[in-house]
Protein backbone atom coordinates (compact mmCIF):
# COMPACT_ATOMS: atom_id res chain seq x y z
CA UNK A 1 0.00 0.00 0.00
CA UNK A 2 1.45 3.72 -0.57
CA UNK A 3 0.44 6.07 1.85
CA UNK A 4 0.38 9.91 1.35
CA UNK A 5 -0.73 12.43 3.88
CA UNK A 6 -4.63 11.60 4.11
CA UNK A 7 -3.65 7.54 4.56
CA UNK A 8 -4.11 4.97 2.18
CA UNK A 9 -4.27 5.26 -1.64
CA UNK A 10 -7.64 4.00 -3.10
CA UNK A 11 -7.40 0.55 -4.41
CA UNK A 12 -6.47 0.63 -7.74
CA UNK A 13 -4.40 3.99 -7.89
CA UNK A 14 -0.49 3.46 -8.92
CA UNK A 15 2.45 5.23 -7.47
CA UNK A 16 2.61 7.39 -10.32
CA UNK A 17 -1.04 8.79 -9.31
CA UNK A 18 0.17 9.50 -6.11
CA UNK A 19 0.66 13.48 -6.80
CA UNK A 20 -2.41 13.81 -8.60
CA UNK A 21 -4.47 11.81 -5.53
CA UNK A 22 -2.59 13.81 -3.25
CA UNK A 23 -3.82 17.27 -4.58
CA UNK A 24 -7.79 16.08 -4.87
CA UNK A 25 -7.72 14.94 -1.48
CA UNK A 26 -6.19 18.93 -0.28
CA UNK A 27 -8.28 20.62 -2.72
CA UNK A 28 -11.44 19.15 -1.09
CA UNK A 29 -10.25 19.44 2.50
CA UNK A 30 -10.34 23.39 1.47
CA UNK A 31 -13.78 23.54 0.63
CA UNK A 32 -15.37 21.49 3.69
CA UNK A 33 -12.83 24.19 5.49
CA UNK A 34 -14.34 27.29 3.27
CA UNK A 35 -17.76 25.67 4.01
CA UNK A 36 -18.25 25.73 7.02
CA UNK A 37 -16.43 29.25 7.30
CA UNK A 38 -19.35 30.63 5.45
CA UNK A 39 -21.66 28.58 7.16
CA UNK A 40 -20.89 29.96 10.72
CA UNK A 41 -21.11 33.55 9.22
CA UNK A 42 -24.63 33.06 8.06
CA UNK A 43 -26.98 35.26 10.11
CA UNK A 44 -28.88 33.67 12.80
CA UNK A 45 -32.87 34.45 12.25
CA UNK A 46 -33.96 36.19 15.99
CA UNK A 47 -37.30 37.59 16.10
CA UNK A 48 -36.40 41.45 16.87
CA UNK A 49 -38.17 42.99 18.94
CA UNK A 50 -39.72 46.79 18.47
CA UNK A 51 -37.42 47.84 21.71
CA UNK A 52 -34.44 46.26 19.82
CA UNK A 53 -35.40 48.51 16.77
CA UNK A 54 -35.76 51.75 18.95
CA UNK A 55 -32.81 51.45 20.57
CA UNK A 56 -30.96 50.90 17.20
CA UNK A 57 -32.67 54.12 15.59
CA UNK A 58 -32.20 56.06 18.54
CA UNK A 59 -28.47 55.23 18.45
CA UNK A 60 -28.10 56.02 14.67
CA UNK A 61 -29.51 59.80 15.50
CA UNK A 62 -27.11 59.90 18.39
CA UNK A 63 -24.19 59.57 16.36
CA UNK A 64 -25.54 61.89 13.46
CA UNK A 65 -25.92 64.60 15.77
CA UNK A 66 -22.73 63.83 17.76
CA UNK A 67 -21.15 64.10 14.03
CA UNK A 68 -22.56 67.17 13.54
CA UNK A 69 -21.50 68.64 16.52
CA UNK A 70 -18.03 68.14 16.29
CA UNK A 71 -17.49 68.67 12.40
CA UNK A 72 -16.70 72.23 12.51
CA UNK A 73 -14.45 71.72 15.20
CA UNK A 74 -12.81 69.01 13.20
CA UNK A 75 -12.49 70.48 9.95
CA UNK A 76 -10.88 73.72 11.42
CA UNK A 77 -8.16 71.41 13.12
CA UNK A 78 -7.68 69.48 10.01
CA UNK A 79 -6.96 73.02 8.21
CA UNK A 80 -4.57 74.06 11.07
CA UNK A 81 -2.71 70.69 10.60
CA UNK A 82 -2.38 71.19 6.66
CA UNK A 83 -0.81 74.55 7.60
CA UNK A 84 1.39 73.01 9.79
CA UNK A 85 2.54 70.69 7.24
CA UNK A 86 3.53 73.46 4.72
CA UNK A 87 0.47 73.03 2.91
CA UNK A 88 0.42 68.85 2.43
CA UNK A 89 -2.15 66.83 3.97
CA UNK A 90 -1.26 64.70 6.41
CA UNK A 91 -2.71 61.13 7.28
CA UNK A 92 -4.83 62.60 9.74
CA UNK A 93 -5.92 65.34 7.64
CA UNK A 94 -7.14 63.12 4.66
CA UNK A 95 -8.67 60.74 7.41
CA UNK A 96 -11.17 63.29 9.13
CA UNK A 97 -13.68 62.43 11.57
CA UNK A 98 -15.40 59.37 12.74
CA UNK A 99 -19.02 59.49 13.89
CA UNK A 100 -19.28 55.91 15.44
CA UNK A 101 -17.04 52.26 15.23
CA UNK A 102 -19.68 52.08 12.64
CA UNK A 103 -18.13 54.49 10.40
CA UNK A 104 -14.49 53.76 11.04
CA UNK A 105 -15.09 50.30 10.09
CA UNK A 106 -16.86 51.56 6.68
CA UNK A 107 -13.81 53.49 6.40
CA UNK A 108 -11.32 51.07 7.37
CA UNK A 109 -13.36 48.66 4.13
CA UNK A 110 -12.77 51.59 1.66
CA UNK A 111 -9.46 52.42 2.37
CA UNK A 112 -8.09 48.90 2.45
CA UNK A 113 -10.24 48.65 -0.83
CA UNK A 114 -8.43 51.56 -2.86
CA UNK A 115 -5.38 50.34 -1.54
CA UNK A 116 -6.03 46.61 -3.60
CA UNK A 117 -8.22 48.25 -6.88
CA UNK A 118 -8.73 51.27 -6.57
CA UNK A 119 -5.65 54.18 -7.33
CA UNK A 120 -1.99 53.97 -7.62
CA UNK A 121 -0.21 55.17 -5.12
CA UNK A 122 2.86 56.87 -6.22
CA UNK A 123 5.39 59.59 -4.01
CA UNK A 124 7.50 62.33 -5.17
CA UNK A 125 9.83 64.41 -2.85
CA UNK A 126 8.46 68.81 -2.81
CA UNK A 127 10.68 71.11 -4.08
CA UNK A 128 10.54 73.38 -1.77
CA UNK A 129 10.26 71.48 1.43
CA UNK A 130 11.90 68.30 0.80
CA UNK A 131 9.28 66.56 2.28
CA UNK A 132 8.04 63.16 0.47
CA UNK A 133 4.26 63.97 -1.04
CA UNK A 134 1.87 61.55 -2.11
CA UNK A 135 0.65 61.61 -5.58
CA UNK A 136 -2.48 60.07 -6.67
CA UNK A 137 -3.47 58.48 -10.11
CA UNK A 138 -6.80 56.78 -10.51
CA UNK A 139 -7.10 53.73 -12.36
CA UNK A 140 -10.01 51.42 -13.79
CA UNK A 141 -12.88 52.99 -11.97
CA UNK A 142 -14.08 49.83 -9.37
CA UNK A 143 -17.09 50.24 -7.30
CA UNK A 144 -16.89 50.36 -3.61
CA UNK A 145 -18.31 47.75 -1.71
CA UNK A 146 -21.71 47.99 -0.57
CA UNK A 147 -22.45 50.05 2.33
CA UNK A 148 -18.98 51.37 2.45
CA UNK A 149 -19.10 55.18 2.24
CA UNK A 150 -17.41 58.27 3.64
CA UNK A 151 -17.88 60.27 7.22
CA UNK A 152 -20.30 63.04 5.23
CA UNK A 153 -19.29 66.31 6.88
CA UNK A 154 -21.79 69.52 6.90
CA UNK A 155 -19.71 72.24 5.09
CA UNK A 156 -18.35 74.86 7.06
CA UNK A 157 -20.47 77.64 5.02
CA UNK A 158 -23.32 75.98 6.01
CA UNK A 159 -23.05 75.45 9.45
CA UNK A 160 -21.85 79.32 9.23
CA UNK A 161 -25.00 80.63 7.60
CA UNK A 162 -27.23 78.49 9.82
CA UNK A 163 -25.60 80.52 12.96
CA UNK A 164 -25.68 83.87 11.40
CA UNK A 165 -29.67 83.23 10.44
CA UNK A 166 -30.89 85.62 13.76
CA UNK A 167 -28.71 88.06 12.67
CA UNK A 168 -29.99 88.28 8.65
CA UNK A 169 -33.79 86.99 9.60
CA UNK A 170 -34.18 89.83 12.03
CA UNK A 171 -33.83 93.10 10.03
CA UNK A 172 -35.86 91.44 7.56
CA UNK A 173 -38.64 90.92 10.32
CA UNK A 174 -38.63 94.48 11.44
CA UNK A 175 -39.26 95.44 7.37
CA UNK A 176 -42.24 93.41 7.51
CA UNK A 177 -43.46 94.31 10.66
CA UNK A 178 -43.03 98.43 9.74
CA UNK A 179 -45.36 97.55 6.61
CA UNK A 180 -48.59 99.38 6.55
CA UNK A 181 -46.96 102.47 8.49
CA UNK A 182 -48.78 105.53 6.68
CA UNK A 183 -46.87 108.76 5.53
CA UNK A 184 -47.95 112.12 6.61
CA UNK A 185 -47.61 113.43 2.72
CA UNK A 186 -49.65 110.73 1.49
CA UNK A 187 -52.80 112.73 3.57
CA UNK A 188 -54.57 115.77 2.70
CA UNK A 189 -53.40 118.70 4.12
CA UNK A 190 -56.42 120.47 3.84
CA UNK A 191 -58.57 121.32 6.77
CA UNK A 192 -62.70 119.79 7.39
CA UNK A 193 -65.20 122.58 7.46
CA UNK A 194 -65.83 121.40 11.34
CA UNK A 195 -62.12 121.78 12.57
CA UNK A 196 -62.04 120.93 16.01
CA UNK A 197 -59.91 122.98 18.55
CA UNK A 198 -56.32 121.97 18.83
CA UNK A 199 -54.10 122.46 21.93
CA UNK A 200 -50.55 122.76 21.52
CA UNK A 201 -48.96 122.16 25.14
CA UNK A 202 -45.19 122.52 25.10
CA UNK A 203 -43.57 122.44 28.07
CA UNK A 204 -39.79 123.91 28.11
CA UNK A 205 -36.92 123.99 30.97
CA UNK A 206 -33.23 124.97 30.21
CA UNK A 207 -34.58 125.12 26.04
CA UNK A 208 -33.06 128.70 25.42
CA UNK A 209 -31.40 127.37 22.10
CA UNK A 210 -34.43 125.91 20.30
CA UNK A 211 -37.76 127.75 22.17
CA UNK A 212 -37.40 131.00 19.77
CA UNK A 213 -37.75 128.53 16.49
CA UNK A 214 -40.06 125.92 18.13
CA UNK A 215 -42.95 128.78 18.81
CA UNK A 216 -42.41 130.53 15.29
CA UNK A 217 -42.69 127.19 13.62
CA UNK A 218 -45.65 126.15 15.10
CA UNK A 219 -47.30 129.76 14.58
CA UNK A 220 -46.85 129.03 10.49
CA UNK A 221 -49.43 126.27 11.25
CA UNK A 222 -52.34 126.35 8.53
CA UNK A 223 -54.85 124.90 10.99
CA UNK A 224 -57.69 127.59 11.47
CA UNK A 225 -58.51 126.82 15.35
CA UNK A 226 -55.62 126.29 17.61
CA UNK A 227 -53.68 127.66 20.40
CA UNK A 228 -50.24 127.29 21.52
CA UNK A 229 -49.48 127.10 25.63
CA UNK A 230 -46.04 127.35 26.44
CA UNK A 231 -44.86 126.12 30.23
CA UNK A 232 -41.38 127.32 31.78
CA UNK A 233 -40.50 124.81 33.43
CA UNK A 234 -38.43 126.52 36.26
CA UNK A 235 -35.77 127.35 33.57
CA UNK A 236 -32.32 128.93 35.15
CA UNK A 237 -31.93 130.51 31.25
CA UNK A 238 -33.26 132.91 29.26
CA UNK A 239 -36.30 130.58 28.27
CA UNK A 240 -39.46 131.99 29.68
CA UNK A 241 -38.22 135.57 28.30
CA UNK A 242 -37.33 134.36 24.92
CA UNK A 243 -40.90 132.64 24.85
CA UNK A 244 -42.43 135.64 25.62
CA UNK A 245 -40.42 137.87 23.20
CA UNK A 246 -41.50 135.00 20.26
CA UNK A 247 -45.31 135.67 21.37
CA UNK A 248 -45.84 138.73 22.39
CA UNK A 249 -47.98 139.62 19.07
CA UNK A 250 -50.16 136.50 19.10
CA UNK A 251 -53.22 136.56 21.41
CA UNK A 252 -53.08 132.29 20.15
CA UNK A 253 -50.39 131.91 22.32
CA UNK A 254 -49.78 132.20 26.05
CA UNK A 255 -46.83 131.11 28.19
CA UNK A 256 -47.06 130.90 31.88
CA UNK A 257 -44.55 129.85 34.19
CA UNK A 258 -45.17 126.50 36.16
CA UNK A 259 -45.57 126.21 40.08
CA UNK A 260 -42.94 125.08 42.46
CA UNK A 261 -42.34 121.16 41.33
CA UNK A 262 -44.83 118.95 43.66
CA UNK A 263 -43.80 116.14 45.69
CA UNK A 264 -43.71 112.84 43.70
CA UNK A 265 -43.93 114.64 40.30
CA UNK A 266 -41.57 114.53 37.57
CA UNK A 267 -40.85 118.32 36.10
CA UNK A 268 -42.33 117.44 32.17
CA UNK A 269 -45.28 115.45 33.87
CA UNK A 270 -46.15 118.59 36.57
CA UNK A 271 -45.65 121.28 33.42
CA UNK A 272 -47.89 119.69 31.17
CA UNK A 273 -50.43 118.91 33.93
CA UNK A 274 -50.37 122.70 34.48
CA UNK A 275 -50.90 123.33 30.76
CA UNK A 276 -54.21 121.39 30.80
CA UNK A 277 -55.61 123.55 33.00
CA UNK A 278 -56.11 126.19 30.63
CA UNK A 279 -56.44 124.02 27.88
CA UNK A 280 -59.31 124.41 26.03
CA UNK A 281 -59.50 122.34 22.83
CA UNK A 282 -60.75 119.13 21.79
CA UNK A 283 -57.64 117.57 20.45
CA UNK A 284 -54.38 117.65 22.31
CA UNK A 285 -50.70 118.16 20.94
CA UNK A 286 -47.79 117.21 22.96
CA UNK A 287 -44.88 118.10 21.41
CA UNK A 288 -41.29 118.82 22.73
CA UNK A 289 -39.11 122.08 22.58
CA UNK A 290 -36.14 120.64 20.32
CA UNK A 291 -38.76 119.80 17.32
CA UNK A 292 -39.47 121.86 14.72
CA UNK A 293 -43.22 121.89 12.97
CA UNK A 294 -44.05 121.58 9.09
CA UNK A 295 -46.92 124.01 8.51
CA UNK A 296 -49.46 121.04 7.61
CA UNK A 297 -48.61 118.99 10.39
CA UNK A 298 -51.29 119.78 12.21
CA UNK A 299 -54.18 118.95 9.67
CA UNK A 300 -52.40 115.73 8.46
CA UNK A 301 -52.34 114.69 12.01
CA UNK A 302 -55.86 114.96 12.33
CA UNK A 303 -56.35 113.42 9.31
CA UNK A 304 -54.44 110.33 9.84
CA UNK A 305 -56.04 109.91 13.18
CA UNK A 306 -59.33 110.05 12.79
CA UNK A 307 -58.83 107.85 9.20
CA UNK A 308 -57.17 104.66 11.29
CA UNK A 309 -59.64 105.34 14.35
CA UNK A 310 -57.04 105.98 16.83
CA UNK A 311 -57.08 107.53 20.11
CA UNK A 312 -53.61 108.32 20.86
CA UNK A 313 -51.40 109.27 17.04
CA UNK A 314 -47.48 110.08 17.32
CA UNK A 315 -44.92 111.34 14.29
CA UNK A 316 -42.02 110.08 13.89
CA UNK A 317 -40.13 112.24 12.04
CA UNK A 318 -36.24 113.35 11.02
CA UNK A 319 -33.50 113.01 13.58
CA UNK A 320 -31.27 115.97 13.53
CA UNK A 321 -27.68 114.25 13.64
CA UNK A 322 -25.01 116.28 13.56
CA UNK A 323 -21.57 115.43 15.95
CA UNK A 324 -20.01 112.26 15.38
CA UNK A 325 -21.50 110.41 18.46
CA UNK A 326 -25.04 111.46 17.45
CA UNK A 327 -24.63 109.56 14.14
CA UNK A 328 -23.37 106.54 15.77
CA UNK A 329 -25.46 105.74 18.80
CA UNK A 330 -28.67 107.56 17.26
CA UNK A 331 -29.57 104.83 14.28
CA UNK A 332 -28.83 102.01 16.73
CA UNK A 333 -31.02 103.06 19.70
CA UNK A 334 -33.99 104.05 16.76
CA UNK A 335 -33.49 100.58 15.22
CA UNK A 336 -33.81 98.80 18.64
CA UNK A 337 -36.87 100.47 19.24
CA UNK A 338 -38.73 99.62 15.67
CA UNK A 339 -37.45 95.92 16.76
CA UNK A 340 -39.10 95.84 19.79
CA UNK A 341 -42.26 97.86 18.51
CA UNK A 342 -43.05 97.64 14.70
CA UNK A 343 -45.45 100.04 12.99
CA UNK A 344 -48.55 101.42 12.86
CA UNK A 345 -50.57 97.71 12.34
CA UNK A 346 -48.54 96.34 15.23
CA UNK A 347 -49.39 99.11 17.17
CA UNK A 348 -53.17 98.96 16.37
CA UNK A 349 -53.30 95.33 16.82
CA UNK A 350 -51.64 95.62 19.99
CA UNK A 351 -53.75 94.37 23.17
CA UNK A 352 -51.08 94.14 25.91
CA UNK A 353 -50.31 97.34 27.01
CA UNK A 354 -46.54 96.38 27.26
CA UNK A 355 -46.43 95.70 22.91
CA UNK A 356 -46.96 99.78 22.74
CA UNK A 357 -44.98 103.25 22.43
CA UNK A 358 -45.92 106.83 22.01
CA UNK A 359 -43.08 109.23 20.83
CA UNK A 360 -42.85 112.47 23.51
CA UNK A 361 -41.49 114.50 20.72
CA UNK A 362 -44.95 114.86 18.86
CA UNK A 363 -48.33 113.04 20.07
CA UNK A 364 -52.16 113.54 19.73
CA UNK A 365 -54.86 112.30 21.98
CA UNK A 366 -58.02 113.84 22.14
CA UNK A 367 -59.55 115.13 25.11
CA UNK A 368 -62.33 112.57 25.81
CA UNK A 369 -58.91 110.05 26.14
CA UNK A 370 -56.64 111.86 28.29
CA UNK A 371 -59.11 112.73 30.58
CA UNK A 372 -59.93 109.02 31.12
CA UNK A 373 -56.76 107.93 31.31
CA UNK A 374 -56.04 110.37 33.89
CA UNK A 375 -54.02 112.37 32.09
CA UNK A 376 -50.12 113.18 33.27
CA UNK A 377 -51.06 112.81 37.33
CA UNK A 378 -51.62 108.81 36.47
CA UNK A 379 -47.85 108.70 35.06
CA UNK A 380 -46.84 111.70 37.15
CA UNK A 381 -43.59 109.32 38.97
CA UNK A 382 -42.58 107.23 35.43
CA UNK A 383 -39.92 108.79 33.84
CA UNK A 384 -41.09 107.57 30.27
CA UNK A 385 -44.28 109.61 30.44
CA UNK A 386 -45.13 109.18 26.75
CA UNK A 387 -44.54 105.36 27.05
CA UNK A 388 -47.00 105.11 29.66
CA UNK A 389 -49.26 107.00 28.42
CA UNK A 390 -49.93 104.70 25.40
CA UNK A 391 -49.98 101.81 27.32
CA UNK A 392 -52.84 103.18 29.35
CA UNK A 393 -54.38 104.13 26.53
CA UNK A 394 -54.46 100.46 25.59
CA UNK A 395 -55.48 99.62 29.17
CA UNK A 396 -58.54 101.77 28.60
CA UNK A 397 -60.14 99.77 25.42
CA UNK A 398 -58.75 102.25 22.59
CA UNK A 399 -55.81 102.35 20.21
CA UNK A 400 -52.49 103.95 19.47
CA UNK A 401 -50.83 104.52 16.24
CA UNK A 402 -47.44 105.80 14.71
CA UNK A 403 -47.47 107.89 11.67
CA UNK A 404 -44.16 108.71 9.76
CA UNK A 405 -43.23 112.58 8.80
CA UNK A 406 -40.22 112.63 7.64
CA UNK A 407 -41.01 115.79 5.65
CA UNK A 408 -43.14 117.85 8.35
CA UNK A 409 -41.21 117.26 11.87
CA UNK A 410 -37.80 117.31 12.44
CA UNK A 411 -36.23 117.08 16.52
CA UNK A 412 -32.23 117.23 17.43
CA UNK A 413 -32.69 115.53 20.58
CA UNK A 414 -29.35 115.72 22.04
CA UNK A 415 -26.19 118.05 20.97
CA UNK A 416 -23.50 116.31 21.51
CA UNK A 417 -21.79 113.66 23.25
CA UNK A 418 -22.65 114.48 27.05
CA UNK A 419 -25.97 115.18 26.55
CA UNK A 420 -26.68 112.13 24.75
CA UNK A 421 -25.15 109.62 27.27
CA UNK A 422 -27.36 111.45 30.41
CA UNK A 423 -30.56 111.59 27.71
CA UNK A 424 -30.57 107.77 27.01
CA UNK A 425 -29.16 107.01 30.68
CA UNK A 426 -32.16 108.59 31.91
CA UNK A 427 -34.39 106.64 29.58
CA UNK A 428 -33.24 103.18 29.02
CA UNK A 429 -33.14 101.27 31.75
CA UNK A 430 -35.90 102.74 33.88
CA UNK A 431 -38.26 103.51 31.39
CA UNK A 432 -37.29 100.17 29.50
CA UNK A 433 -37.77 97.96 32.16
CA UNK A 434 -41.62 99.11 32.03
CA UNK A 435 -41.66 97.88 28.05
CA UNK A 436 -41.00 94.10 28.86
CA UNK A 437 -42.79 90.91 28.86
CA UNK A 438 -42.71 87.91 30.80
CA UNK A 439 -43.58 89.43 33.97
CA UNK A 440 -41.09 89.02 36.64
CA UNK A 441 -38.40 86.75 34.53
CA UNK A 442 -38.80 89.68 31.97
CA UNK A 443 -37.67 92.03 34.29
CA UNK A 444 -34.86 89.93 35.64
CA UNK A 445 -33.45 89.32 32.36
CA UNK A 446 -33.93 92.95 30.89
CA UNK A 447 -30.58 93.98 31.90
CA UNK A 448 -29.22 91.03 30.16
CA UNK A 449 -31.00 91.55 26.93
CA UNK A 450 -30.12 95.41 27.06
CA UNK A 451 -27.09 95.37 27.15
CA UNK A 452 -26.46 92.26 25.59
CA UNK A 453 -28.57 92.83 21.82
CA UNK A 454 -26.06 96.18 20.74
CA UNK A 455 -23.54 94.05 22.04
CA UNK A 456 -24.76 91.21 19.26
CA UNK A 457 -24.53 93.85 16.83
CA UNK A 458 -21.03 94.94 17.33
CA UNK A 459 -20.04 91.38 17.61
CA UNK A 460 -19.25 90.32 14.08
CA UNK A 461 -17.55 93.35 13.70
CA UNK A 462 -15.03 92.68 16.53
CA UNK A 463 -14.65 88.64 16.01
CA UNK A 464 -13.88 89.30 12.42
CA UNK A 465 -10.25 90.27 12.44
CA UNK A 466 -9.75 87.75 15.31
CA UNK A 467 -10.68 84.70 13.26
CA UNK A 468 -8.75 85.86 10.55
CA UNK A 469 -5.81 86.67 12.52
CA UNK A 470 -5.88 83.26 15.07
CA UNK A 471 -6.77 80.99 11.60
CA UNK A 472 -10.53 80.44 12.87
CA UNK A 473 -12.36 80.33 9.12
CA UNK A 474 -15.60 79.23 10.52
CA UNK A 475 -15.87 82.21 12.55
CA UNK A 476 -14.40 84.34 10.03
CA UNK A 477 -17.10 82.96 8.04
CA UNK A 478 -19.91 83.58 10.41
CA UNK A 479 -18.39 87.27 11.26
CA UNK A 480 -18.16 87.85 7.47
CA UNK A 481 -22.19 87.09 6.87
CA UNK A 482 -23.25 88.94 9.75
CA UNK A 483 -21.49 92.07 9.59
CA UNK A 484 -22.72 92.05 6.19
CA UNK A 485 -26.48 91.67 7.14
CA UNK A 486 -25.80 94.22 9.61
CA UNK A 487 -24.46 96.62 7.20
CA UNK A 488 -27.25 96.04 4.69
CA UNK A 489 -29.94 96.82 7.36
CA UNK A 490 -28.48 100.21 8.53
CA UNK A 491 -27.77 101.14 4.96
CA UNK A 492 -31.15 100.33 4.31
CA UNK A 493 -32.39 102.77 7.28
CA UNK A 494 -29.83 105.40 6.17
CA UNK A 495 -31.39 105.71 2.55
CA UNK A 496 -34.79 105.52 4.35
CA UNK A 497 -34.01 108.85 6.46
CA UNK A 498 -32.14 110.41 3.33
CA UNK A 499 -28.95 110.39 5.18
CA UNK A 500 -25.30 109.36 3.50
CA UNK A 501 -24.93 105.46 3.73
CA UNK A 502 -21.48 105.60 4.99
CA UNK A 503 -23.18 106.18 8.40
CA UNK A 504 -24.03 102.45 8.34
CA UNK A 505 -20.13 101.95 9.19
CA UNK A 506 -20.84 103.53 12.48
CA UNK A 507 -22.91 101.35 13.77
CA UNK A 508 -20.96 98.71 15.70
CA UNK A 509 -19.48 102.32 17.36
CA UNK A 510 -22.43 103.32 18.01
CA UNK A 511 -23.50 99.73 19.35
CA UNK A 512 -20.80 99.67 21.32
CA UNK A 513 -21.26 103.01 22.61
CA UNK A 514 -25.27 102.25 23.53
CA UNK A 515 -24.08 99.36 25.40
CA UNK A 516 -21.86 101.55 28.01
CA UNK A 517 -24.70 103.57 27.86
CA UNK A 518 -27.17 100.76 29.20
CA UNK A 519 -24.52 99.52 31.91
CA UNK A 520 -24.18 102.92 33.05
CA UNK A 521 -27.90 103.03 33.48
CA UNK A 522 -28.42 99.89 34.50
CA UNK A 523 -26.01 100.81 37.97
CA UNK A 524 -27.96 103.85 38.47
CA UNK A 525 -31.12 101.55 38.73
CA UNK A 526 -34.11 103.74 39.52
CA UNK A 527 -32.49 106.75 40.01
CA UNK A 528 -32.97 109.72 37.74
CA UNK A 529 -30.90 113.36 36.80
CA UNK A 530 -32.26 115.89 34.45
CA UNK A 531 -31.66 119.19 34.06
CA UNK A 532 -30.68 119.70 37.40
CA UNK A 533 -32.99 117.69 39.41
CA UNK A 534 -32.86 114.25 40.94
CA UNK A 535 -35.89 111.87 40.32
CA UNK A 536 -36.78 108.14 41.81
CA UNK A 537 -38.57 106.49 38.73
CA UNK A 538 -41.50 103.90 40.23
Amino acid sequence: MIRNHTGLLPRGVQGGDVRIADERARSGTQRRAIDRRQQSRRPVATTQTPDAIDGRVVERVKQILRAFLIGTGEIARSRQRVSANNGHPTERTRVGFSMSSLARSRHRTRRRHERNTGPRREWRRCKECGRRRERREHAVNVPAPHGVGKPVILPAVIIAFLFALPWIVLPLIVIWRLRGTPLLEDVSAQAPPDAPAVSVVLPARNEAAHIVACIESLRATSWPNWELIVINDGSTDDTGALARGASADDPRIKVIDAPPLAAGWFGKQWACHTGMQIARGDVLLFTDADTRHHPELIARMVRVREARGVDLLSVSGTQEMVTFWERAVQPVVFALILTRFGGARALEAATRPADVVANGQCFMMTREAYDTIGGHAAVRDTVAEDLMMAQRTVLSGRRVSLVLGREHLSTRMYDGLDALVRGWRKNVYAGGRMAIRGGWLGRVMFPVALVGVPLAIAAPFMLAPLAWLFGAPQLLTWSLLTASAMLLAFAGASHFARAPLWRALLAPIGALAFAAICVSAIARGQSVEWKGRQYQSA
